[in-house]
């Protein structure tokens, strides 16, 4: 930055012009000289008054930029323009035309919605707009347009809470506002280039150099502005996707909700008829029970081997099946000398009905249940997830916490899935305790998803990416790693669930809406290979939400790593679970935790507004794990970037040169603000190199060990059959508890 002085400033001031680039560099010019700041503003308040009447609407927009980005380092700048804007907003809208006026009215609104003015400070300076008598020709004319804009505005203006509907209207302005001076800098530049291009007489060799310099800078400028109305069109985009997936989740939510609402009408009319039956046995007292339980006592033995002989030769017998009323719910009705012979003694006594034959759900019953010979009805743990027998009869629970994760078998690993996923499972595996299984599954039966269908290619992906993962730092002697098809229970799960998943809710999975409308621009050759592109027309990808809810709950799993474009996913994991349970009125499977990856987004090398993915054609796109440090260098050299000086940090603008201070950040453990800090008086060319030392030094390692376990495939082979072999044991267990609840067993 050059040294402070007021006549750099007024020479800054001067050349400024309305373009992003001569807005955000000034403004990164004051907060540099935060210091100044008294000087600056005063400054700046005297130069604007100075500039023409087009030029005054860009001080406003550096006042803007200024006053917005300061605020994280203290509240200096927004103090100081306080003190001088109402008269130089009444100054400039006083000079400006109908259109200009409509965009400082703009920057009023902004100001705003973003909360850099109190609304009392806001207001004084509207009304400097209402006292303003505009000397212009047609200033009657353009502010009866600005009331009407003004007045059409509040008429459709955001409900309140709706902060996501105020970013797209002001995306909206500005993309309007935007348009406006572009095709003013188009007739200009048409004048310009007809004048200075196409004249048949041409100046001599002095004048023309200077027309061509004056050409060249308009048209600079023009090229910046649709740059960053190219951006604001691509933001407003990105803020309709994210309106429209809020929208479709909310759906979801009152779908749920609605069908809570109907199981809770439909138990409130059970718990209804169970009462008046019950009011219909004789009224017993106190004491009258208190003899009777002395001579059910005497009985026990008699009724306990009546059951056991009704348990051995008889099937269950619906009409024995009693749904209780919530302890709570009696209480609310019932005296307490009541409410105790309802909950303990005048159903297990007075009824004399076998607790094992009384459905009781976890929701109804608080209630003690009497011991029994029965180990299957009379366990309390046999609800408990991962459980095992370790005497025979008895059930212990082994695990508090499950943990499952899966990746397709479908090429080799990038950037995107090291640092998205595959990173934190060694992390989880590390930090786990001796409570907690963890589970990582190779989902190749997702894989059949991926076309064309390769049999041999698959089986070898599969083998491939277990070395990857056990290259990385996944250990098989603390997890299970298996092949998701040699576990069969996975696919029999998915057809239990999917005969319970309303289509709607598979419809609205974003994930999939945004690959079946990206496919329709794909086209396929015939040498392609297995991680190329998904025929998304077949029902199998359409409904592979449901295969892995069941991948997730065949285990019972209670915590699922996922990154933000897999939380649709497990919402929808946790919708089948609940619907399930309270369909079957048993607390089969807990509902899955998410464990948010705290990563950065790693994009496209060659399109950073899309994700790096194996399944685009363009082999640039993204660094593979097992790419020479060449290959790397390559790739990063031909990464998508900006002409932009310097190193900054903004993924709406920069979204290129953004991507790669992610990766650095990532590999580093750097702070995005130390990156940029670090970088920030750097060229692209430098920082790229910086970018590919860090990569080649991270996967070296990884490459070195994936080379080693090459050699000792049949090893891998071992882990992956002994990893079946212990998932198999507990989903079969699992499985088995799921079949009798719904009566397949």
């Amino acid at each position: 930055m050059s040294a402070y002085s007021e006549e750099v400033l007024i020479s800054k001031l001067n050349k400024l012009v309305d373009t992003q680039e001569s807005i955000s560099l000034l403004s990164q010019w004051f907060m540099y000289h935060r210091r100044h700041v008294a000087t600056s503003v005063d400054i700046w308040n005297r130069e604007l008054r100075k500039a023409s009447s087009a030029r005054k609407v860009s001080f406003i927009y550096l006042c803007n930029d200024v006053c917005q980005n300061s605020r994280r380092k203290g509240p200096e700048f927004v103090r100081e323009f306080r003190k001088v804007l109402p008269d130089a907003i009444e100054h400039t809208y006083r000079h400006a035309t109908a259109d200009v006026q409509n965009k400082i009215r703009r920057v009023v609104n902004i100001w705003e919605e973003r909360e850099v003015f109190d609304k009392d400070f806001l207001d004084e300076l509207r009304r400097k707009f209402a006292g303003t008598n505009s000397s212009l020709p047609g200033s009657s004319i353009a502010k009866r347009q600005v009331d009407k804009q003004t007045k059409a505005g509040t008429s459709i203006s955001p409900p309140p809470g709706r902060s996501d509907i105020a970013k797209l209207v002001s995306t909206t302005h500005t993309i309007v506002d935007m348009e406006s001076i572009i095709q003013e800098y188009g007739r200009k530049v048409a004048k310009l280039w007809t004048e200075i291009m196409e004249a048949e007489e041409k100046p001599g060799p002095s004048i023309l150099s200077q027309q061509l310099d004056y050409l060249l800078r308009v048209l600079i400028e023009q090229k910046n502005l649709i740059t960053r109305n190219i951006s604001n069109r691509t933001q407003f985009i990105i803020q309709m996707k994210e309106i429209i997936a809020q929208e479709e989740m909310k759906l979801r939510i009152d779908n749920k909700t609605l069908l809570d609402t109907q199981s809770k009408i439909n138990e409130a009319k059970e718990c209804s008829e169970q009462l008046k039956a019950i009011t219909e046995f004789p009224t017993i007292t106190i004491m009258d029970e208190h003899n009777k339980q002395q001579q059910q006592t005497q009985r026990i033995p008699e009724i306990k081997r009546e059951e056991s002989s009704e348990n051995n030769n008889s099937f269950y017998d619906p009409t024995t099946h009693l749904i209780l009323p919530p302890t709570s719910f009696a209480a609310d009705i019932l005296p307490p000398s009541e409410t105790q012979l309802f909950g303990d003694s005048l159903i297990n006594n007075y009824l004399q009905l076998p607790y094992q034959t009384t459905s009781i759900s976890s929701s109804i019953s608080n209630s003690p249940a009497p011991s029994n010979t029965s180990d299957e009805h009379s366990d309390p743990l046999r609800n408990y997830v991962g459980t095992t027998r370790d005497d025979g009869k008895k059930e212990t629970p082994i695990h508090q916490k499950i943990t499952f994760s899966g990746i397709q078998p479908t090429g080799t690993p990038h950037l995107g899935n090291y640092l998205g996923a595959i990173k934190n499972w060694v992390t989880l595996q590390k930090n786990k305790s001796e409570t907690e299984l963890i589970l990582y599954s190779i989902v190749d039966l997702h894989a059949l998803t991926i076309i064309p269908r390769d049999a041999k290619l698959l089986q070898k992906s599969k083998i491939e990416m277990t070395i990857i993962l056990m290259a990385c730092g996944i250990d098989p002697k603390k997890c299970l790693i298996f092949e998701q098809s040699k576990v069969s229970a996975h696919s029999e799960l998915s057809w239990i669930l999917s005969c319970i998943t309303p289509i709607g809710w598979l419809s609205r999975m974003t994930q999939w809406k945004t690959k079946f409308q990206e496919q329709k621009n794909v086209k396929l050759t015939e040498n392609i290979d297995i991680t190329r592109g998904m025929d998304l027309g077949l029902f199998g990808l359409f409904a592979y939400p449901v295969l892995q809810a069941a991948d997730i709950l065949l285990y019972k799993s209670t915590h699922v790593p996922v990154g933000d474009d897999q939380i649709q996913h497990l919402e929808l994991t946790r919708d089948l679970a609940d619907k399930f349970n309270k369909l079957y009125k048993r607390n089969v499977f807990p509902l899955p935790q998410t464990i948010l990856v705290p990563a950065n987004r790693i994009l496209s090398l060659k399109d950073p507004l899309k994700k790096m993915s194996k399944s685009t054609p363009l082999e640039y796109s993204r660094i593979n794990l097992t790419d020479s440090p060449e290959n790397i260098s390559q790739k990063i050299k031909r990464a998508i970037t900006d002409s932009q000086e310097g190193i900054s940090y903004s993924p709406d603008t920069r979204p290129g040169i953004s991507n790669l201070i992610n990766i650095y950040s990532s590999f580093t453990g750097l702070t995005i603000e130390q990156v940029v800090n670090e970088y920030k008086n750097s060229d692209n060319k430098k920082f790229k190199e910086s970018v590919v030392d860090v990569i080649v030094q991270n996967l070296q390692p990884i490459q070195k060990e994936v080379e080693k376990l090459k050699k000792e495939e049949g090893y891998v082979n071992c882990i992956l059959e002994d990893g079946a072999k212990k998932a198999n044991e507990i989903a079969k267990r699992n499985f088995e508890e799921i079949c009798k609840v719904i009566g397949l067993r």
